[in-house]
């Protein structure tokens, strides 16, 4: 019986550890980089519309703001403000009750800086406090939509007699 003697040789243990640390190490980093990136939220675009506001005449010479919806997204109910209010003047917004869709056509008579509770529907804007009526002048129309911070219409409107 022949005995078979192995030499022992250790050149390659050396590169090999450090190769194993090396990728462990980078497996590591990787997996923390990625974690940070994915933690981060990716804005959402706010809606882009096309609303155009102008003024409207009835026979009784009663003045109406027309706020028309003509082409975009949808705004979504509660998502979208309005405020009417004569030219200069600060905005004051109130919340929307219903969407604003394409072909829907707000009219109004009165603004948005009257008292009482205010109902801001697809088609009108009304309240049940006082508010006074729109009159000959010039008026600030705009729309925000709050969960994007995003003024989407400013518009001076004039009215006249």
């Amino acid at each position: 019986m022949s005995q078979t003697q192995f030499s022992k040789n250790e050149q390659a243990v050396s590169p090999m550890v450090g190769i194993m640390i090396l990728t462990g190490v980078t497996l590591i980093m990787s997996t923390v980089i990625l974690t940070i990136a994915l933690s981060f939220q990716i804005p959402e675009v706010a809606p882009m519309s096309s609303i155009l506001a102008s003024p409207e005449y009835d026979t009784n010479g009663v003045i109406d703001i027309s706020i028309s919806h003509k082409g975009g997204d949808t705004l979504g109910s509660g998502d979208w403000w309005v405020s009417v209010v004569p030219a200069g003047n600060t905005p004051i917004y109130k919340k929307s009750s219903t969407e604003f869709r394409v072909g829907d056509e707000i009219n109004t008579r009165i603004r948005t800086d009257g008292s009482g509770d205010y109902t801001v529907t697809r088609d009108a804007i009304r309240t049940n406090g006082i508010a006074d009526p729109l009159s000959v002048g010039r008026y600030d129309v705009s729309i925000v939509v709050y969960p994007y911070n995003a003024e989407i219409m400013h518009i001076t409107v004039q009215v006249s007699g």
